[in-house]
C-alpha cells in the first residue's frame, strides 16, 4: 500500500491494471475524469477508482487537499490510455 497527497488536480490520464486508487478529499472541491465521466468531489467525499478505469483530476479549488492510497502498491502500475 502506498499513501499520498495532493494540492491540486493534476491533469494526468491514466489508469493502473491492478491497483486501486481511494481519494479522500480533506480539503476544497475539484473534477475528475473517471472513463469519460465527471465527478466532483469535494471536503468529505472519498473517491474509489478500479483498476482499468481511466481517470485524471482536471480542476481543483485554490484550498484544495486530497489524500490518496494505492492498493496494493505495484510498482509501473501507471499506464497511458
Amino acid at each position: 500500500m502506498a499513501l499520498g497527497f495532493a494540492d491540486c488536480g493534476v491533469d494526468d490520464l491514466h489508469h493502473h491494471e491492478e491497483m486501486y486508487e481511494i481519494y479522500l478529499v480533506a480539503r476544497g472541491e475539484g473534477t475528475a475524469m473517471v472513463d469519460g465521466e465527471a465527478v466532483r468531489p469535494r471536503a468529505g467525499d472519498l473517491l474509489a477508482v478500479e483498476p482499468g478505469e481511466v481517470h485524471t483530476f482536471v480542476t481543483s479549488s485554490e484550498d484544495y487537499l486530497h489524500f490518496v492510497v494505492q492498493a496494493p502498491f505495484v510498482a509501473g502500475d501507471k499506464h497511458s490510455p
